[in-house]
Formats: C-alpha cells, structure tokens, sequence
C-alpha cells in the first residue's frame, strides 16, 4: 500500500466492476512557494476534499468485500448441507424402494406406471440477484490505490503545515518574496492530520476485527465447531466503531476552524 500521484477524477478497476477508485490529490508541483496564508488553506481544504473523497471508496470496496465473502460463505454451508441431505434421502430412498418394489412386485403393480402417473413438475424460486463479486485480490488492488492517495494527502497536508510554520522563498520571478510563519494555523493544520491518522489507524483495526470474526465463522463452520466469542469480538468492533465516530467529530471541528480562518482571510483581502 504505497502512494501514487497522479490527477483523474476516478478510474474503475480493470475488470470494470467493484468500486471506483478516485485520483489521487494534486502533486507537490500544485503547492510551490510561496503561498499566501490564505492560499495555504485553500489547499488544504482541496486536500481534505480528495481525502474524503478517497474514505468513500475505501468504506465502499471493504463493505462489498465482506457482503460478497458472506455470501460466499452462505452459498458455500448451503451446498454442503444439502449435499449431506441428498446423499442421506438417497440411502434412504433406496432402501425404501426396493422395499416398495419388492412388495409391489409381489402384488402384480407396474411400478414405472405408478411413479410416471405420480410425478409433478417442481417450481423453483426464482434466484436472488448475485451480489457484485470483491474478491480478495480485487480488494487488496482497490485498497492499494486508496491507501496511495490517503498517503499522498497526508504528504501534501505535512508539506502546507510546514510551509504555514516556516514560509519558503521564491527567487523565480527574480524578487525574493518573505512570508510571516503562521505557527497557529500551522497547528491547526497539523492537528487535522493527527486526527487523520489516527482515524486510518482505527479504521484498520475494526476492519482486521471485521475480517478475523467472518473467517472465523468460516473456520468454524469448517469444523462444525463454535466459533470463539462472537460477542467479545463484535464488542471490539462496535468499541472501534465509536472511536472512528470521535475522531471525525473531531476532524469536523477542526476544519470548521479552517474554514472560519479562510473566511477571516478574505474578509481581510476585501
């Protein structure tokens, strides 16, 4: 799971089912000092966007991952069982035939015409829609592109907090333009990241808790036994669930401070 840098609005994975996958945020080109205060926030702002952009598809891929491995799951315990059923009403059928012909035989009845005046046609169901197909590697392909762009937006978010703490200079236009460090906006800046890595930190683990309880359901089933503590592990995902819940409150407040500052700025320009 390493990062790309690239600029598309979204791409589909090469089978053209799955999730679609957003590009990745601007490159470090579209951030070159000097920025202004105000500039500065705007692209952090356009970076937060894409990073929402990019939870989206990450919640979407790993969602249809466990329905489909569910259903899979489900197909699979139910294949078996009516298998065990068939091969058990076979046997038993068997000896109950030969039984009833034996007995018919010796009553002088056609059996061929008894079953063939007996039989009805049988009416199926009709099948449920198939649930669109996430496999494991289609899944790991679609997190490996999300997982570059959240790492890039991390790098673009560092990138702008440094630049607020200690401004660059440009001699490109041949006149060296000097910019005041702005430490509070880039504390602001770099607590939103924090808090974005301990959301991707969270949201890993209860997606690791989520895919151990399904295998291990898996795993029990496979071995007609009990798998261990259902409960304990739904608690540890709902418990990762709340946490994820704090922390994008918590997100969202700091970039209503943001934006608060990105009004004030341009109030001031006016």
């Amino acid at each position: 799971m390493a990062p790309p840098v690239a600029t598309s609005t979204s791409s589909q994975p090469p089978n053209g089912s799955g999730p679609a996958v957003v590009g990745p945020p601007p490159g470090a080109e579209s951030f070159t000092p000097p920025l202004s205060p105000l500039a500065a926030l705007l692209a952090f702002r356009d970076v937060q966007r894409k990073r929402a952009e990019y939870w989206i598809e990450y919640t979407d891929a790993m969602d249809a991952h466990l329905r489909w491995s569910a259903a899979r799951q489900e197909r699979q315990s139910k294949d078996d069982h009516e298998e065990e059923e068939q091969a058990s009403s076979e046997a038993d059928n068997g000896a109950t035939a030969r039984h009833q012909s034996s007995c018919a035989h010796a009553a002088g009845i056609d059996t061929a015409s008894v079953v063939a005046s007996t039989a009805s046609p049988t009416t199926q169901p009709p099948a449920p829609a198939p649930i669109a197909e996430v496999n494991g590697p289609m899944l790991l392909q679609i997190l490996n592109l999300v997982t570059q762009g959240l790492l890039s937006c991390s790098h673009q978010s560092r990138m702008l907090e440094a630049h607020l703490r200690n401004p660059a200079t440009s001699e490109t236009t041949g006149e060296e333009v000097d910019l005041t460090p702005q430490p509070a906006l880039a504390r602001l800046l770099g607590t939103v990241q924090d808090r974005e890595n301990r959301l991707l930190r969270t949201t890993v683990k209860r997606d690791q808790l989520r895919t151990n309880a399904l295998h291990a359901v898996t795993a029990a089933d496979d071995e007609r036994t009990s798998p261990n503590d259902p409960s304990a592990n739904q608690a540890e995902i709902d418990e990762s669930q709340r946490e994820r819940h704090q922390i994008r409150e918590e997100i969202n407040e700091a970039m209503a401070e943001v934006q608060a500052e990105i009004a004030e700025l341009q109030a001031d320009q006016d």
